[in-house]
């Protein structure tokens, strides 16, 4: 993994052994793009490879039941706020995926 880019905000920019670009900013997401372009755009796409969490809303706001047995959920990201965190997370993404 090369350092390649840093940018005005901070963020850097990662190439990955097998070409792809990985990105660490300042705000906590790690981020990725594909292996190929987009049919339509002829664009790399970047995605967020940050882990989730289910966040049940029952637990945050006592909501009243509408006669529909569900649970009203969101999943939300896990940002990672220490530079040297998000590294080892690129890291660890790019012995488990880059090949």
């Amino acid at each position: 993994m090369i350092l390649i880019k840093v940018t005005n905000k901070g963020s850097l920019h990662f190439l990955m052994n097998d070409g792809r670009v990985g990105v660490s900013s300042p705000s906590g997401y790690v981020r990725i793009n594909t292996k190929s372009t987009n049919h339509f755009t002829m664009e790399k796409r970047f995605y967020q490879i940050n882990k989730v969490k289910k966040i049940n809303l029952s637990e945050i706001y006592p909501l009243k039941r509408d006669g529909y047995d569900r649970e009203l959920y969101f999943y939300e990201r896990i940002l990672i706020p220490n530079p040297k965190k998000r590294y080892e997370f690129l890291l660890n993404f790019e012995s488990k995926n880059c090949k």
